[in-house]
């Protein structure tokens, strides 16, 4: 059997972690069922995929250029290349896919669209259009694959609202890479009222789902408070959501002392600036799949966590949880942390346990057996048409 993969259009973090991590991590005892995989997309993400002998990559120059010249490509160009190589089943890694080829197994990935109070945050205007495009997008492709891979059950759940039942669909969650596993080296203080700073750090794009501006008013209340805690925020500043995050910190006072805003760092690099923290906080409100979360979970850190969308689910008791829409509940959540020193080292050894079911292993394994299946499932009803 021959598998293809398009990943044309992956651009965002947890997309490309996730093609590089299932393609890096392939049982090559599953080669007896699987020939071949061929995948499709543009050349920086190309490289960054191991070379093997059972992997075949394919770019074009419109996969680097205007979404336009993407999406025409995708539509057109992609199900003949497709063709050409005899492929029997197509993995689409985004719902977003403009790709008509069947049969074919499609990732849910994106659920802003879907999450109706994050939704509804944003006023009309160019983004919340295409967010009402790409769910429609998103609709039409979930319903006409042969398949669909759901990164959480809370997903699962979530757009079955929109589209009703969805018969044939596995759960598989991401994982992580051993890069995250530090929870030997994050230093673990007995007690955080010793004077020293405490030092928070949130990784996540600026944007507004994502509660920036109540994380720092939480802060600024713990500092008013007398808590010499500092706060460091690490993650793209490209949404306009940043200028409302720096409109907040001018109206804190002397913010600038103990809240920074790092901005996107390299993803390898991230490691490094979590192991001088002393609590992880991820105030996210829509998540499909939290990989932020996931990666924060391994590391060691006690983590302070939106009671929102998935999150409770992965990682159960494993943190203390807050409202992300209210500084004062994440205000309460972080002097809880603080105060009790059992708390805290008992959710950060709790955390790390959970996170050991998240590995490219097993997520890998469970993608290309599930591509198999469905595969044999579509060539078994030819046979008897």
């Amino acid at each position: 059997m021959i598998v293809g993969l398009d990943a044309s259009r992956n651009r965002s973090g947890g997309a490309l972690t996730h093609i590089v991590g299932i393609l890096e991590h392939f049982d090559e005892s599953l080669l007896s069922l699987i020939s071949e995989v061929h995948v499709w997309s543009y050349p920086a993400l190309l490289d960054q995929i191991p070379d093997r002998k059972w992997l075949r990559k394919h770019s074009s120059k419109k996969l680097s250029g205007s979404i336009f010249q993407q999406l025409a490509w995708q539509r057109y160009s992609l199900p003949r290349e497709i063709a050409k190589e005899g492929i029997d089943i197509l993995l689409n890694t985004d719902a977003g896919t403009v790709c008509s080829f069947q049969p074919s197994v499609t990732i849910s990935r994106d659920l802003l669209s879907y999450e109706k109070d994050e939704f509804d945050r944003y006023s009309f205007g160019l983004f919340k259009l295409r967010l009402v495009v790409l769910r429609c997008v998103q609709n039409h492709s979930l319903m006409s694959s042969s398949g669909v891979i759901f990164l959480t059950d809370y997903a699962h759940k979530k757009i079955e609202e929109y589209i009703g039942d969805v018969e044939e669909f596995a759960i598989i969650p991401h994982g992580v890479g051993s890069n995250f596993r530090i929870s030997s080296l994050v230093r673990k203080r007995a007690s955080l009222n010793d004077g020293q700073p405490i030092r928070c750090v949130y990784v996540s794009n600026i944007e507004r789902y994502k509660h920036q501006c109540e994380v720092a008013c939480a802060i600024a209340i713990l500092k008013s408070k007398g808590y010499n805690i500092r706060c460091d925020f690490i993650g793209s500043v490209t949404s306009p959501y940043y200028h409302q995050l720096q409109t907040t910190l001018h109206s804190i006072k002397n913010s600038n002392q103990f809240i920074t805003v790092i901005g996107a760092v390299k993803h390898e690099e991230i490691v490094a600036r979590l192991m001088d923290k002393d609590i992880f906080i991820f105030a996210s409100g829509c998540e499909n799949m939290p990989n932020i979360l996931i990666e924060g979970m391994c590391t060691g850190l006690p983590i302070a966590c939106s009671n929102r969308g998935p999150m409770p689910s992965i990682l159960l008791d494993g943190g203390v949880y807050f409202d992300p829409n209210d500084s004062s509940s994440i205000a309460m959540c972080l002097q809880q942390i603080i105060d009790d020193d059992k708390l805290r080292l008992g959710i950060a050894d709790k955390s790390v346990a959970l996170s050991e079911r998240y590995n490219w292993d097993r997520c890998s394994a469970e993608t290309f057996e599930y591509l198999y299946r469905i595969a044999s499932v579509e060539k078994s009803k030819n046979v008897g048409r």
